[in-house]
């Protein structure tokens, strides 16, 4: 990498020095085992505990001079078209991290807000997200500028970018940053096997966005934290 892709490494490294998920997670799981046995992990503990990790992996795009850069217009439409990606990929890369999966009650109140099969497929995420810290970042930086969203009908008119170029541009500089710290830290046959599993990872991933569309309760959480970092990001310009 050039001293430019090092300094961007650096700059979006640092955006996430404030990420506080895992601390969330783990101050969770340890106020709910102080519980007696019947009250731990139930719909409503576990409703708010989703919502405040939600809420914590939008905190990083306030965080990113690229996308606050970018016009109030366009960083509206990756916000509804991203925070889906990224509040699942960032929830379930902290919960392998905590090892959530080993309370079961937790896991019941889980599915009753995202349905048995995203659950299922949930499960399936855990395991393919066998990356490094750092990699996963850059996923996440990645997804913030991604343009792609899974197919579902609605009566909605698309809303066109002003400057997609800008955010094409922005996408590409950071999947190129994602291989060549994979080659710097790795090798040429490993990073290969990433970006392979990365693949995976996303197809896995957008299965879940398919069918956690069809639960309500919890496309109304994404649709309010939405709302509400974009009028924290328009407070903050």
């Amino acid at each position: 990498m050039n001293i430019d892709q090092w300094n961007l490494l650096s700059n979006l490294v640092h955006c996430y020095d404030e990420y506080r998920a895992v601390l969330l997670a783990e101050h969770f799981v340890c106020e709910q085992n102080i519980l007696p046995l019947k009250l731990r992990f139930k719909y409503s503990s576990v409703c708010e505990f989703i919502i405040s990790l939600i809420r914590e992996s939008r905190f990083l795009d306030e965080k990113n001079p690229d996308f606050m850069s970018l016009s109030s217009h366009d960083r509206s439409i990756l916000l509804h078209s991203s925070t889906k990606y990224i509040t699942i990929l960032s929830a379930s890369f902290t919960g392998r991290q905590t090892h959530l999966l080993d309370y079961p009650s937790l896991l019941q109140s889980t599915e009753i807000l995202i349905g048995s099969t995203a659950m299922t497929l949930i499960k399936r995420l855990f395991d393919q997200l066998d990356f490094d810290i750092i990699f996963i970042k850059l996923i996440l930086s990645i997804l913030s500028f991604s343009t792609t969203n899974y197919s579902i009908y609605t009566n909605t008119d698309p809303i066109n970018f002003i400057n997609i170029k800008m955010i094409i541009h922005t996408h590409d500089k950071y999947i190129e940053l994602a291989w060549r710290y994979l080659l710097c830290k790795y090798n040429y046959h490993q990073a290969v096997i990433y970006f392979s599993k990365l693949i995976n990872c996303l197809f896995t991933l957008n299965a879940i966005l398919v069918k956690v569309h069809e639960e309500k309760s919890f496309t109304d959480i994404i649709n309010s934290i939405v709302d509400q970092t974009k009028r924290t990001l328009a407070h903050n310009n």
